[in-house]
């Protein structure tokens, strides 16, 4: 997969991190768009520096449509996306907590 581009949706939750950790380990650069910014660099810290140099970040809530519209065509770290991997999660709560 080295070359390669992943876009995990989801990519920060449990499952989400295992599926973008084998991308990275398989050499593959990661897109995940995310809503929570510690969870992000929770799992940059997971994967360590050198993959964590081709794991990327786009601020955006997929399941806003026009903010995820708007967060896709701001990044310019990738040009197009080789696998799209949607994890699903449960919905959070207002309190952050999930369920």
């Amino acid at each position: 997969m080295k070359g390669r581009v992943a876009i995990v949706s989801g990519g920060t939750g449990a499952l989400g991190q295992s599926v973008s950790s084998r991308f990275l380990s398989v050499g593959a650069t990661v897109c995940i768009p995310y809503v929570v910014p510690a969870e992000l660099e929770a799992l940059k810290a997971r994967v360590g520096a050198s993959a964590g140099a081709r794991l990327h970040g786009v601020h955006a809530d997929v399941t806003d449509e026009a903010a995820f519209a708007m967060g896709g065509s701001t990044s310019s770290s990738t040009a197009s996306a080789d696998s799209l991997s949607a994890i699903s999660s449960p919905p959070r709560s207002p309190s952050g907590t999930g369920c």
